[in-house]
């Protein structure tokens, strides 16, 4: 650099000042909270959603409907009764027209006498009960209502599985995305402590314009990470109140560290974060096995529950197909009383000699004979749906032991990655350690400090990143094997 291009000390040292002190107070608005800030645990989170979430309240409705279904077709078994009346005001009296000889022997064949038949006013009235016998339809169609709430109930249960998984999993990475922006903010912090430190080093003849250079370009790299760690974070608190299903200008933040997680011991240094590793639905699912954890998934994992649901549906359809060919039977009684009067109406009047009553009870059999192969047609169709479904449970089930044993790979993976990455923080911890001594005696430069801290943060994050990954695994394999905690808790 000649004399010409190179800035001058009191710029030099000037701008290291305003680097240090206006971004710090930029870093210190973004650590502080909002006012109105509330802290949430994830079991309040689970909770919140399971409430609130708009496709659990969608599946809830979805039950809701179903148990009306089913009281529809009980219906169809009881009585019905019905009643009706009519009154009818003749204002042209109706007359018909018969041979004379009926009142007259002595009358020619071809004259007619002109008779009225009817009065004024004619009344009727009628209740009828009809009651169903047999009727194959009516108890098969009770069978397919029941089976279908029972299909409502478990896709509610899957859907607050689903809801209070992506929950857990919208969390941690709320969790994550923090870490992340606070790990780059302390980077930002010393990085420009450091560059003041290091230009005013400079003015005193112990540090190179190439020193300050390189820690200037180091900060040019870093600052974009500050802005991107921020706006990663609002974007996964904001997803996690759209799974929550509360506003997204709703303030709140999630409580825990994963930091502050010990996977080896299963412990952690808050209530708060150990919390994470408590709302667990198998917390033994390494010890017990894969084959005890496939066991649980084939019998609990709602797809499976919700598929072997849907079978017995279809197989119910085809026995409510087949009842078409069956005959049916119905007894009935019906009540009716007529009354017919001239001038004013007065049914009701003490004189009963224009009213007459009819009682009837009988049984009314239908049996079907032909229906153009209609129902043969529509019988195969069901059958060949069931088939269908039978395919795809086979298929589930296979895609189930798959599953289990990814996801068990996948939680032991992260343990060991876990582990090793805690015994990489305490070598970079202790590397920083040194460099820091080194850098005290002056038998190093502050870039090896910064350098030093620059592989801590990155080990920590290196940690975070893996106790994210083990958390995650376990929330999937809980939901593999149909054991999400806090669901099966709650009165859904």
């Amino acid at each position: 650099m000649n004399a010409r291009t190179r800035p001058s000390s009191r710029a030099c040292s000037l701008s290291a000042v305003l680097l240090v002190m206006l971004p710090l107070t930029l870093i210190r608005a973004q650590v502080e909270s909002p006012p109105g800030m509330r802290t949430l645990t994830l079991e309040e989170s689970i909770a919140i959603a399971l409430e609130d979430s708009r496709s659990v309240q969608d599946a809830r409705y979805a039950l809701a409907v179903a148990n009306k279904q089913v009281t529809e077709a009980r219906g169809l078994a009881m009585p019905t009764l019905s009643a009706n009346a009519n009154f009818t005001r003749s204002l042209t009296p109706l007359e018909s027209f018969l041979p004379a000889v009926i009142f007259d022997p002595t009358a020619s064949p071809d004259d007619f006498i002109a008779v009225r038949f009817g009065a004024d006013n004619s009344w009727f009235s009628s209740l009828t009960v009809d009651q169903t016998l047999f009727d194959y339809t009516v108890f098969i169609g009770l069978k397919v209502a029941n089976t279908f709430r029972q299909l409502s109930e478990e896709a509610l249960r899957g859907m607050a599985q689903q809801t209070a998984t992506a929950t857990r999993k919208a969390f941690y990475w709320a969790l994550l995305t923090r870490e992340s922006l606070r790990l780059t903010e302390s980077s930002v912090a010393r990085l420009r402590e450091t560059l003041a430190e290091t230009a005013a080093m400079r003015e005193a003849g112990l540090a190179s314009d190439y020193d300050v250079l390189r820690l200037e370009v180091e900060l040019a790299n870093l600052e974009p990470r500050l802005r991107q760690a921020a706006d990663a974070q609002e974007a996964a608190r904001r997803n996690l109140a759209l799974i929550m299903g509360v506003d997204i200008d709703d303030l709140f933040e999630p409580a825990g560290s994963l930091m502050e997680i010990d996977i080896e011991t299963g412990q952690a240094s808050t209530p708060e974060s150990q919390s994470l590793l408590t709302v667990v639905g198998e917390p033994e699912a390494l010890a017990l096995g894969y084959e005890l954890i496939l066991e649980q998934s084939l019998r609990d994992r709602t797809d499976l529950r919700q598929t072997r649901i849907n079978l017995e549906l279809g197989r119910a359809r085809v026995q409510a197909t087949l009842s078409n060919y069956f005959p049916t039977l119905n007894g009935f009684y019906s009540y009716s009383v007529t009354a017919q009067e001239n001038g004013r109406p007065n049914f009701f009047g003490e004189s009963a000699r224009n009213r007459t009553s009819l009682q009837q009870a009988g049984l009314r059999l239908q049996i079907p004979i032909f229906s153009g192969f209609k129902t043969s047609a529509r019988v195969q169709q069901d059958r060949l749906a069931a088939d269908r479904i039978s395919t795809q449970l086979a298929q589930l089930q296979e895609q189930a032991s798959s599953d289990v044993r990814t996801l068990l790979d996948a939680l032991d993976e992260t343990i060991y990655r876990t582990l090793a990455q805690a015994r990489a923080v305490e070598q970079a911890r202790t590397g920083f350690g040194i460099a820091s001594t080194r850098y005290r005696e002056g038998v190093s430069s502050r870039l090896e400090v910064v350098d030093a801290e620059n592989a801590l943060r990155q080990a920590e994050f290196n940690y975070a990143q893996a106790v994210f990954d083990h958390l995650n695994a376990q929330a999937d394999l809980d939901l593999a094997i149909g054991k999400v905690p806090l669901v099966d808790d709650i009165d859904l």
